[in-house]
């Protein structure tokens, strides 16, 4: 498993995530999504203890899914990750990791 998540029982019905290789670049793509109303840490495992470039993309929704569906925040970043790297997922989010082959 590549995420590990909270101790909260109600957690992994709240989070799940995807992780696939890209058949055509080798790149690992961590897919994560958060139904949570809370900001939620989440960390890497799995991924190799050498540092790595990645690039984040985050869509979130300040409301609740059910009642609103516009997304009010997405941003796209660069960063470096590696097994223990902690990433945060803001409330009813989407996050995408792409890190390249090495």
């Amino acid at each position: 498993d590549n995420v590990k998540g909270a101790a909260r029982k109600d957690i992994p019905n709240r989070i799940d995530k995807s992780v696939v290789t890209d058949s055509s670049t080798g790149d690992m793509i961590i897919k994560m999504v958060s139904m949570l109303p809370c900001v939620t840490n989440v960390t890497l495992e799995g991924i190799g203890s050498e540092q790595r470039n990645a690039k984040v993309s985050v869509l979130s929704s300040a409301g609740v899914p059910d009642k609103e569906r516009q997304w009010t925040a997405d941003t796209t970043c660069d960063m470096t990750v590696k097994d223990g790297t902690v990433v945060t997922l803001p409330s009813y989010s989407f996050v995408v990791i792409r890190i390249p082959a090495a």
